[in-house]
């Protein structure tokens, strides 16, 4: 399948925890891909075992990347 669209180098972030039992660290893997794909500056960053939630680091993060 053709992704359409390009995101001309927008930063986007995906922060996921393995595991995360509501979403799967492949289907990170996957839409990182897709994201390259279209253009995207993707950072992706994969926390061991900290579960379905949003950490002050991912904050940090995302604060540094955007600003």
């Amino acid at each position: 399948m053709m992704n359409k669209g390009d995101f001309e180098q927008t930063p986007v972030f995906l922060g996921t925890s393995d595991p995360d039992f509501h979403v799967p660290v492949e289907r990170v893997y996957a839409s990182t891909n897709i994201l390259r794909e279209m253009d995207a500056s993707v950072t992706e960053k994969v926390y061991a075992n900290r579960g379905h939630t949003i950490s002050e680091d991912e904050i940090e993060l995302v604060n540094r990347i955007i600003f």
